[in-house]
């Protein structure tokens, strides 16, 4: 994230010691949404002196199923209060409070029976250095609630080398060998005002190589406040969080979350944060419902990605991006796949023994054009989750920018 969330990195306030050879207690990776459901995340969601009803109702209207609030949270008062309003609109939250930090064994006790509770938050973007002092953090806080998630948010890949301590392959192994949460996620905004970053597919690909080796889901981000750095990052049109959303999905992200969801305070507007989906004065823009049309179409096709196996990622359409790998044979059922103009991402992924084709394009501004035809019976999945015969339509098919087509393969028959 940015520098205005820093002051989440408690680095400072750690007094741990970290013993070589020290016992690290596992915590099994659970779906903290509602049963059938991605988790999606308000990332930097409703402060703690807005929290009422009517807040926690957009978020609930937007298809939040995940909410992390941390702006002026004073104490456990606060925590709880945003606890009680999470389960009463069944809503799980993710929180932090200066108590977890100071006390982390009494402010667990108290807060690890609340209904509205997912998980607690660590750090933002921490270097390697600094992995020690988190897991054994980390485990004081599962030794008092082992029944809920620890999240903490990783580097992407193109920072400074000297904050991996390696390769950025080095600094994801490294966190989860060290730190040992029940998931990972890193965050990376790839759409600029210069056009993509050119980073984003190989920081995907190192993260799926890792988590798979250590049988670990992950969350992945789509920017939906924009701001400006070094870079400029744009007022997202629903191309574009389509693109950054779908992507995720088709490499096999197990979490959705959006950077910001409320706008940051006035206070914090070192950046110019501007248009999030929630204004810092709890009005909605028209970003709100972009969103909440994209994460219903999501939800409703939930089944093909929650749970499910990425057998293998795969692109068509030059140039390649960096760090991918061509298609190279076609996915089992499919006779004919290849691209007329434009490019796509090509996931496989086997979901309980169904097989599914996910084809998304790497556009958010062109139409793909490409020539697929099925040797196998197959069906369409359609944005609300309805199923037809893709062997009843052309050829020819015209993914729409950002979009995604989606079919299960029936059999090879």
């Amino acid at each position: 994230m940015k520098a205005f969330f820093k002051n989440l990195i408690f680095v400072c306030a750690f007094s741990f010691a970290v013993h070589s050879g020290a016992q690290v207690t596992t915590i099994k990776y659970f779906n903290p949404a509602p049963k059938g459901e991605i988790p999606i995340m308000a990332w930097a969601s409703i402060p703690a002196n807005e929290l009422t009803d009517t807040n926690f109702m957009a978020l609930k209207e937007a298809g939040i199923n995940i909410n992390f609030s941390f702006h002026r949270f004073k104490n456990l008062n606060d925590v709880k209060k945003l606890l009680k309003l999470s389960a009463k609109y069944n809503i799980k939250s993710i929180v932090t409070c200066p108590e977890l930090k100071s006390n982390p064994d009494s402010a667990v006790k108290i807060l690890k029976s609340c209904k509205g509770l997912a998980g607690y938050f660590l750090v933002d973007e921490p270097p390697a250095s600094d992995f020690e002092k988190l897991a054994e953090w980390a485990e004081k806080i599962k030794k008092a609630d082992s029944k809920h998630l620890i999240y903490l948010n990783l580097f992407p890949y193109f920072v400074d080398p000297v904050t991996f301590g390696g390769t950025y392959e080095d600094y994801v192994e490294a966190f989860i060998n060290k730190v040992a949460l029940p998931f990972v996620s890193w965050d990376i905004y790839p759409i600029t005002t210069a056009g993509i970053k050119t980073e984003w597919y190989k920081n995907l690909e190192i993260m799926r190589t890792v988590c798979m080796r250590h049988n670990l889901p992950f969350w992945t981000f789509a920017l939906a406040t924009p701001h400006t750095t070094s870079i400029t990052y744009p007022t997202p049109t629903i191309e574009q969080l389509r693109l950054q959303l779908y992507t995720g999905l088709a490499y096999g992200s197990q979490g959705l979350q959006y950077f910001t969801f409320w706008c940051p305070p006035r206070y914090d507007r070192a950046f110019d944060y501007h248009e999030a989906p929630i204004s810092d004065e709890g009005v909605r823009t028209h970003v709100y419902e972009l969103t909440r049309t994209v994460n219903r179409e999501i939800q409703n096709r939930a089944f093909v990605f929650l749970d499910g196996t990425v057998e293998a990622v795969n692109h068509l359409g030059e140039p390649l991006p960096e760090g991918t790998h061509p298609l190279t044979t076609l996915p089992k059922g499919v006779d004919t796949l290849y691209v007329i103009n434009g490019g796509i991402t090509v996931s496989q992924i086997n979901n309980k023994g169904r097989r599914f084709l996910v084809l998304v394009n790497r556009s958010w501004e062109e139409p793909a054009d490409l020539n697929l035809h099925f040797s196998a019976k197959a069906k369409l999945i359609r944005r609300d989750g309805t199923e037809t015969s893709a062997n009843l339509y052309e050829t020819l098919t015209r993914i729409a920018p950002g979009d995604a087509s989606i079919y299960e393969i029936l059999s090879n028959k």
